[in-house]
This record gives structure tokens, C-alpha cells and sequence, in this order.
């Protein structure tokens, strides 16, 4: 709805030689007056016979449509449930406030169905959304665009990021402007580039101006491709739509000659938790009495202890597993820091949850 111009104490008198008959389509007023009412858009003024006060039985309410900014107004007659009439030079003409004018503002704030919604479109003209189907929600198609009813899916578990994205390394990606209270450690991302569509979880991110880089954890799955970014968004559920949940990762062994037959080895995280899983289907051949892996995936906090399923010398066992801040990853024979032996077949099996 385009609302009508307004001035205030826009006053003046019928100038026009003769007046006006109930037909005119123009009125000319006191030429001093021109810089009194509205320049632009369309505004109504009333008319009626000097040395009276308006009443509806004598006065005439007509809408400029045009000659806005001079002395005289092109007009179409008789609004407002009004008469068209017979109007002498001298006779008053105004900007009065109207029924029309307030009425437009109501419908505009509580007019419509219920469970419209009001927005500015791209003329700033205040609107109305018409009511969506139940069960829809409203939609946001960001700066330029108007807003829509969308159906939810299981995808609204993920917050589209309308923020470009920009590559930066297999692990990085940079954003104008400070967004690290978005993208904390644990954050579940989701993107389209070259690669096709792919998931992550930020390890950090940090701000110097004018960017914030956001670093996702290494795994064998999925890297950050060097082309444009698309779909970009990000989830704080514990398991949106489509995320893998696991990502794979390739175990670095220390302490053999023959490094084992990994099965699975792969990691989730969850919030500020991380759980590693390594099962081999073979085992190595040992040429150390120690068995290390130097490259868990994510780092932990402190050190963390976990029972594990080993084999040492051919022969299988429990034993444990400890992981440090350098995310290395070191077996032990037994309940304690048992060695093994320097030879023959070896391997571990083991899942262990930490912080990080």
C-alpha cells in the first residue's frame, strides 16, 4: 500500500480565474503557496467556500495526481465518498488530515487476513505478506528480496550462512567480518564447491580484521576444494541431515616394519567431545617395543587413559592406550605401561572418548 504525502499547515485559496465547476480536472492556488504542499507523490487536499468551516454537506475532498511542486494541480475529483461541486477563486483549499489517511495506516498495521505479515518491499512501500499454509515458516531470502512462506524439511536443522565463504586451504576458509561467536569448536558445517557437497567440524576460528578464519579438522573424507563456495551453513544439533556423523582418518603407526591392516579407523565429534575408533583386520610386524599412532585426529586436553584389545608377539590381550596433547596415540601391554616385544606380529583395537 502506498501511503498518501503530508505537510503540515498547507493552506491556501482557489486561484484560478473563475473558479472551478464540479468537472475541472485542475485547480491552480496562490502561487506564494506552491512551497507549502507536498513536491512529489500523490496527497489530497479539500476544498471549500471561504468564510465557512468545512462540513460535508460544502466541502469536496480531491487527490493531485500531478503538478506536485506548482502552483497548480491536476486532480480527480470527489474522493472519499465526497460530491464534485461548483467551487468560486477565493474559496479555501488545504491538506487536511483525512479518514483515508488513517485508515491506510491501520489496514497497513492490522488490516489483511490473520496471520499476515507486514514487510517493506522494494519501493519501501509497507505490504502484506498473505497467510502461509500451515505448518510453513517464514523465510528470510536476505537484502533486495522479499521474504516467503517455505515448507520446513529436515534441512532446516542446518542455518544457511548468507556470508561468502572464501577458500583458503584444504582446512581453512575466511569470512568478512568477525563471526567467531558462530563458528565455535565443534560447529557442524555443510557446502557445496567443487567437490560436490561436503561436511565438517571447526576446530577454531579466529578474527583479524577484516576476516574470521575458520579451520575445519583434518579427515580423509572430505577437504575444502579451491573453487567458489556454495550453499554454505552451519548446525549446532547433534546430528543434521546429512552429516556423516564419522570421518575417516589414516592412522600413522610407529613401531613396525609392517604397519597392520587397518579395518576402520575414524573419529565424531561431538560439542567439545571427541571418540576415536581404530579396528585393524591385520596385524603388523613389530621392530620396536612400542606401538604408537602419531596422528590422532584432534588433540586432547590433558591425557586420557582407555582399554584397548592388543596383540603383542602373535598373542592377543588387553591392554591400554594413552593419549596425549600431542595427539600421539601409545599402546601398552597389560594393565600398565607394559612393552612390547620388538618383534613378531603386534596391533590394538580400541575405542576412546575424550576432550578437547
Amino acid at each position: 500500500m502506498a501511503f498518501l504525502k503530508h505537510a503540515n499547515n498547507a493552506v491556501s485559496s482557489i486561484a484560478t480565474l473563475g473558479g472551478i465547476n464540479n468537472s475541472a480536472t485542475s485547480v491552480s492556488i496562490q502561487s506564494g503557496d506552491t512551497g507549502l504542499f507536498p513536491s512529489s507523490g500523490n496527497f489530497e487536499v479539500t476544498l471549500w467556500p471561504a468564510g465557512t468551516n468545512a462540513t460535508q454537506a460544502n466541502s469536496e475532498i480531491v487527490l493531485v495526481t500531478a503538478g506536485q511542486g506548482t502552483s497548480t494541480f491536476t486532480i480527480t475529483r470527489a474522493q472519499e465518498s465526497t460530491t464534485a461541486k461548483n467551487f468560486n477563486q477565493g474559496d479555501n483549499i488545504a491538506l487536511l488530515i483525512t479518514a483515508k489517511q488513517l485508515t491506510d495506516i491501520e489496514s497497513s498495521l492490522s488490516g489483511g487476513s490473520q496471520g499476515s505479515v507486514p514487510y517493506f518491499n522494494s519501493s519501501g512501500v509497507l505490504v502484506g505478506l498473505t497467510p502461509g499454509t500451515s505448518g510453513q515458516v517464514l523465510e528470510t531470502q536476505g537484502p533486495g528480496q522479499n521474504p516467503i512462506w517455505a515448507t520446513p524439511s529436515s534441512a532446516s536443522a542446518w542455518t544457511s550462512d548468507l556470508n561468502t565463504w572464501t577458500y583458503a586451504s584444504a582446512q581453512t576458509f575466511t569470512i568478512s567480518g568477525n563471526f567467531t561467536a558462530i563458528y565455535t569448536k565443534g560447529t557442524k558445517l555443510q557446502w557445496t564447491d567443487s567437490g560436490g557437497v561436503k561436511y565438517g567440524v571447526v576446530l577454531s576460528s579466529s578474527f583479524s580484521n577484516p576476516n574470521t578464519t575458520v579451520t575445519i579438522f583434518t579427515n580423509s573424507d572430505y577437504t575444502i576444494g579451491n573453487s567458489t563456495i556454495t550453499f554454505n551453513s552451519y548446525s549446532y544439533q547433534v546430528n543434521p541431515p546429512g552429516f556423516p556423523g564419522w570421518f575417516n582418518f589414516v592412522p600413522i603407526w610407529q613401531g613396525f616394519s609392517s604397519n597392520p591392516v587397518v579395518g576402520n579407523a575414524d573419529f565424531s565429534i561431538q560439542g567439545n567431545t571427541c571418540t576415536i575408533r581404530v579396528s585393524c583386520s591385520g596385524n603388523g610386524t613389530s621392530n620396536q617395543t612400542y606401538t604408537n599412532i602419531a596422528n590422532a585426529p584432534i588433540a586432547s586436553v590433558g591425557y586420557t587413559v582407555a582399554y584397548a584389545q592388543v596383540t603383542d608377539n602373535g598373542i592377543q590381550q588387553h591392554g591400554i592406550i594413552f593419549l596425549n596433547a600431542s595427539n600421539l596415540i601409545t599402546g601398552a601391554v597389560g594393565d600398565v605401561s607394559g612393552n612390547f616385544t620388538a618383534s613378531g606380529s603386534k596391533g590394538m583395537n580400541f575405542t576412546i572418548t575424550y576432550h578437547i
